[in-house]
């Protein structure tokens, strides 16, 4: 491994005028007072569907499942799935008995869940039927918008001299759920192992689909890439992208990296095109993000995990909504969140940044995710941060440069910064442990971080801290190393004039 350079990247406006330093744009702006309301019961989804003739929704079926990675048998999970799909065929034959199924139904392999859009025909269905567990509205969420790595302490693990190796995350992926990552731009040139879209078109809410030939999902070629620049927002997934795991790119004499400059990177794009100015909240058009989207997305991260050349670290998601002062397990992402995490990958998602000091949004306030807050780099809770005692940890979020379209770099900030560093943490963590579980990954990284605490609620909080992180991880044990090896070792015996040949185990 060739030594890693660093320079501190610490640039002035003045100097490069290509990279924009910028606090909050329009965008940012409207997403820090964004918030949203779901219907979630029978009686307001009617109210709901009533108001618009139809509304998208995800279901949840009343089947049992054990998680994947706790299951014994490829035949065993195989056998679960065809359960799943068998619950999910029965609900669609009884849709279909009055013509009230919706061409735009999808089947979830992994979990009892359907996603689809319902008219008041087969909302009084799925309400009669006892195979429903719940139904919720499939809303659309912004992405959370609002130079660090030598504050996080990644600069110094990527020198071979960092315990004679170094670790720069080679051999990791991360998934970036998001609007799409450039990989033409040079500092992501390479990096794209694999790409999807899940997008969708919904007339009824002026959405369209931002796939390949505008289908609703694809794993084509270039099905990753960025949305158009003309949509505000579709530079924000190779930002994202760049932050996590940007190569080495040499700027005006500034040498560029990423948190773990040698990780790779599985582009999902999971959001739609808005040309409604009531829906977007600012510039129209915008991107919004099903979550029946950010479902199908995880479940293809899940897919991919199982693949032989695949090591998944952590999934990025700096998207989100609403506001959750306690946990919120009964959100439809959940159970994929879950599945991810019983086989090693962490889904990292941004808490928000609305300010709350009290509350997150959703789906960072899922139990089995980890939700991440932003810091400044002067180390205080950045004040757009969303903050509560169910936060996970925090990184650096104020004005990160990163790449964006158009082979340029830009300073953003936000959760949806700091997402990016923990999620190319985990990587950085993963290379080193490869079988270290999602809790013992989050412990280390807690236990280790920088303590800060939040001025507005007296929470302390760990900021990640790499280098104090990689330090305290154990490599395998030497003195049980040499003791594996001693009991393979054959033993020569002398007895009765006779040579023998044992082993000692």
């Amino acid at each position: 491994m060739k030594k890693i350079s660093f320079v501190l990247l610490i640039i002035s406006i003045i100097i490069l005028p290509n990279v924009y330093a910028q606090e909050l744009d329009s965008l940012q702006e409207a997403n820090l007072s964004f918030s949203y309301q779901h219907a979630e019961g029978f009686a307001q989804l009617e109210t709901e569907v009533e108001k618009q003739g139809e509304v998208r929704v995800i279901i949840a079926l009343d089947v049992v499942v054990n998680l994947e990675g706790e299951m014994e048998s490829p035949q065993a999970i195989q056998s679960q799935q065809q359960m799943i799909q068998s619950a999910q065929q029965e609900i669609i034959r009884q849709l279909t008995t009055t013509n009230a199924q919706s061409v735009d139904i999808y089947q979830f392999k992994h979990i009892p869940y359907i996603s689809t859009t319902i008219n008041l025909d087969s909302l009084n269905i799925l309400q009669s039927s006892p195979m429903v567990s719940s139904i919720m509205q499939d809303v659309a969420v912004p992405l959370l918008l609002y130079q660090s790595n030598t504050i996080i302490g990644a600069d110094k693990v990527w020198l071979e001299s960092f315990e004679e190796v170094g670790y720069t995350g080679a051999g990791q992926q991360i998934a970036v759920l998001d609007t799409g990552v450039d990989k033409n731009h040079p500092f992501l040139i390479g990096k794209i192992v694999s790409e999807a879209c899940f997008s969708s078109n919904v007339p009824s809410e002026g959405s369209t689909s931002l796939c390949p030939g505008g289908v609703s999902e694809s794993t084509a070629p270039n099905s990753g890439s960025p949305c158009p620049s003309s949509i505000a927002g579709c530079d924000h997934g190779t930002h994202v992208a760049g932050i996590a795991a940007g190569g080495s790119f040499l700027y005006v004499g500034n040498e560029y990296h990423g948190v773990v400059p040698d990780a790779q990177i599985i582009s999902i794009k999971v959001f739609s095109q808005f040309n409604n100015p009531s829906i977007c909240y600012f510039q129209t058009p915008c991107v919004l993000s099903y979550t029946s989207d950010q479902m199908k997305a995880l479940e293809k991260v899940l897919e991919l995990s199982q693949e032989p050349d695949m090591n998944i670290a952590s999934v990025n998601m700096s998207l989100g909504g609403g506001r959750f002062n306690s946990v919120c397990d009964d959100q439809p992402l959940k159970p994929l969140i879950d599945q991810l995490r019983s086989v090693g990958v962490a889904t990292v998602i941004a808490s928000g940044n609305n300010g709350f000091s009290d509350s997150i949004s959703a789906p960072a306030c899922i139990s089995s995710a980890i939700s991440v807050g932003s810091t400044t780099k002067s180390d205080y809770v950045s004040s757009f941060s969303n903050s509560a005692n169910i936060l996970d940890i925090l990184a650096p979020g104020s004005s990160i440069i990163s790449s964006i379209l158009n082979n340029q770099f830009a300073a953003k900030s936000g959760t949806s910064m700091a997402t990016p560093h923990v999620a190319g943490a985990w990587a950085l963590v993963k290379e080193k442990m490869p079988n270290a579980t999602v809790q013992e990954t989050l412990d280390t990284l807690k236990n280790t971080g920088t303590q800060i605490q939040d001025d507005r609620n007296g929470l302390t909080f760990s900021r990640i801290q790499l280098d104090e992180t990689v330090k305290v991880i154990p490599e395998f044990p030497m003195a049980l190393l040499i003791f594996t090896i001693a009991l393979m070792i054959p033993i020569l015996v002398v007895t009765k004039g006779r040579f023998e040949l044992r082993y000692s185990n």
